[in-house]
């Protein structure tokens, strides 16, 4: 009898790392990766839409792959589908959170900022990590829409990139923010 696998997702490959780690806890488990690269990137898109692209990856993952839970390793995918998910189906969900809590226990000025995608920056599930772990710190939660753009389009040496990080980082340096944490970018 075949054992089933843990499945886990991403927009991309950025989720490798989340694999990685998974491995070197749980060697002995198969674990099924699926990049999501067709519906890339996730974090313009609308929180209704993500659950339906969500869906349907965890649809293929249990009818080809038989998984008996499922690792969303993406920041805007778990924030926008993870309650989604466990509502529809009976296996479990992990998910990953942006970086808050680390974020507030290591500032030492009582300023962080969590770079994000937009949908990401904008969701109640990162309200709710602030209100829960941000007690007297001040927390910048900040879109960064077009880096991806940029960033896939190869422009990384491109002035565009310098301007459009010069801007995001700006209001960081003002704010005097000692902690910057980057949640996810797709």
């Amino acid at each position: 009898m075949e054992r089933s696998a843990i499945g886990m997702f991403d927009s991309g490959i950025g989720g490798l790392g989340v694999f990685l780690d998974v491995t070197r806890l749980l060697p002995h488990e198969s674990i099924v990766y699926v990049a999501g690269n067709k519906y890339f990137p996730f974090g313009e898109k609308t929180p209704e839409r993500l659950q339906k692209i969500s869906e349907n990856i965890v649809n293929f993952l249990i009818k080809q792959h038989n998984v008996k839970m499922v690792v969303i390793a993406c920041n805007t995918a778990s924030v926008s589908s993870l309650a989604y998910l466990r509502s529809k189906f009976t296996i479990p969900f992990i998910g990953v959170v942006p970086v808050v809590k680390p974020a507030c226990e290591l500032t030492k000025t009582g300023c962080v900022a969590i770079l994000s995608t937009p949908v990401t920056a904008g969701s109640a599930y990162i309200q709710e990590l602030i209100k829960k772990f941000g007690h007297g710190i001040r927390v910048l939660s900040i879109g960064c829409p077009g880096l991806v753009d940029i960033i896939e389009a190869g422009r990384v040496e491109a002035l565009e990139l310098d301007v459009l990080l010069r801007e995001l980082v700006v209001p960081i340096l003002e704010q005097k923010a000692d902690i910057v944490g980057l949640c996810c970018t797709h």
